[in-house]
Formats: structure tokens, sequence, C-alpha cells
């Protein structure tokens, strides 16, 4: 790349420099340089090779306000103001809905339409009577979300008939079967209250499994140390 020499404000001769770096040096259109090859001092600015490693000497105009004022009105008069787009939901509380045409049609034609259009009411009809026949899965006193089905205990009610005390077990069963019963009858502390009772007569079954074995094999015990006791 070549270099040049250029003359400061100060009618000091610098140089040389690269060409990317006359524009940190302060060089710009009107300062003279010079490199090889070249007859006489010229302005940078004349010179094609500078264009892009110079400072540009141009300046923008003023800043004027009431010029820009000016200009805005217009554009106003113009396109017309600005319109904030159709907000549904404040037409909605309103009572009142906006056509395409700019037109509004009250909430009173809109359900006199809708009247025209199902005179039979086929759906709102539907709706009511669901609504008071209720729903199995939220029919309860307070109208809120049912509570979780309570486990049925029904596995470990089968375990300690088979593996421990006969009669409770059954007892626990029969607990455990009517669980979900009352559950989607609506009848939730009935519900629990059976799943809580399976589960005790379940656990009343293995402690008394537990006593009969060590009655059981206390019994065998005793009764060996017995019979050792005479035969000697």
């Amino acid at each position: 790349m070549k270099k040049y020499y250029y003359i400061t404000p100060e009618n000091e001769q610098r140089g040389p420099v690269e060409a990317a770096m006359l524009a940190s040096c302060g060089v710009d259109s009107n300062t003279m340089v010079w490199t090889e090859g070249m007859a006489n001092w010229q302005r940078a600015g004349d010179l094609p090779d500078l264009t892009f490693f110079i400072l540009s000497t141009s300046t923008p105009p003023p800043f004027n306000p009431s010029q820009s004022q000016q200009q805005f009105d217009a554009s106003q008069q113009q396109f017309g103001p600005t319109q904030q787009p159709n907000d549904p939901w404040q037409q909605q509380q309103n009572g009142s809905t906006q056509q395409s045409d700019g037109t509004f049609q009250s909430q009173q034609a809109y359900d006199a339409s809708q009247q025209a259009y199902n005179p039979s009411g086929f759906g709102s009809q539907n709706n009511q009577a669901y609504a008071a026949a209720g729903n199995p899965f939220t029919n309860n006193a307070s109208g809120n979300m049912p509570p979780i089905k309570p486990d049925n205990n029904m596995v470990w009610a089968i375990l300690s008939t088979l593996c421990c005390c006969l009669p409770l077990g059954i007892v626990s069963i029969v607990y455990a079967s009517r669980v979900n019963g009352f559950y989607y009858s609506g009848n939730y502390a009935a519900a629990q209250e059976a799943a809580d009772k399976a589960k005790n007569w379940a656990l009343y079954s293995l402690i008394g499994a537990i006593v009969a074995n060590i009655i059981y094999y206390g019994l065998i015990f005793g009764l060996g140390l017995q019979h050792e006791f005479f035969n000697f």
C-alpha cells in the first residue's frame, strides 16, 4: 500500500503514513498530500484512491424543530390521524360490537339475531339441563373440584385374607369393595371412611396372625419343655 505525506494546518510536513492511517492523523478532503509518482501536491479529496481513507468535511444542515412539526402536521392532514385497533373486550363491556363497515350493533340486536338463527335454543337448553343434573365428577355440596379418590386397599385386604387371619381379612375386603361406589356417587366422606376401615381391618388381620403364631409356637415350645421335664 502506498504511503503518503501530508501538510498539517500549521503548514508542517508529516509522513509518510499508510492511506488507512490518514484519517487518524486528521487528514480530510482539503488536506494537501503527496506520494511517490505524483508530480505535485494535491488535495486528498481529488484522489480517488483516498476516498475511503480521509475525513469528510461535509456537515449536516442545522436542525429546525418548527420545520419538522410542519411536516408532521402535513402528513396528518394527508393520511388522517392514527386509528387504534378495535378492542373486542371493551366493546363487549360497552354492550356493543363493531361491524366491518364501522357501524355498531347493540348487544340486544346480537341476541335477537342469535334467537332468530336458533329459535329452539337447542344448545342453551342442553347446557341448562346438564347444569341442573350436575356433573358426577363435580357434584358435591360446595360445587368445587372433588377430592382425590382414596385407595380402596383391596390388595392388602386380599393378602391379609390369604396369608393372615381369614375372618378379619374378609371384613377388610367388604369395606374395600364399597370405596369406589361411595366415591362415584358423590359420597366422598363415606368412601374415605370405608377405605380407612379396609386398611384397619387388614392391619388387624396381620396383627391377629402374628399373635396367633406367637401363641402357637409358645405352646409348642412350652409343651416340649414340659415333655422333657417329665421324661427326665
